[in-house]
């Protein structure tokens, strides 16, 4: 693969997950760790909720209003936690 995404139930920043309840994963170089199983593929780390809405919006329910250049999709996650996502 050219790259791998991991969806984290918490706020990422600089591909860390600063803030969240998943307290193993709380502050963790995740990805740091996960480079010697991949090499160098590249590795990206986000919500999980702006995940869910993005692949919602361009390769799911909303993939069909998403060619409109006006188009938006606004997706609400219940899981770990409570989440929300806006495009």
């Amino acid at each position: 693969p050219k790259g791998v995404g991991f969806a984290l139930p918490g706020t990422v920043q600089n591909n860390v997950m600063i803030f969240g309840n998943t307290l193993v994963l709380k502050n963790k170089p995740l990805l740091k760790d996960l480079r010697k199983a991949f090499g160098k593929v590249k590795l990206v780390a986000e919500n999980d909720a702006n995940c869910f809405v993005y692949a919602e919006h361009f390769h799911g329910a909303g993939k069909k209003y998403s060619q409109k250049s006006s188009a938006s999709a606004v997706g609400f996650i219940l899981g770990t936690g409570m989440g929300s996502g806006i495009i």
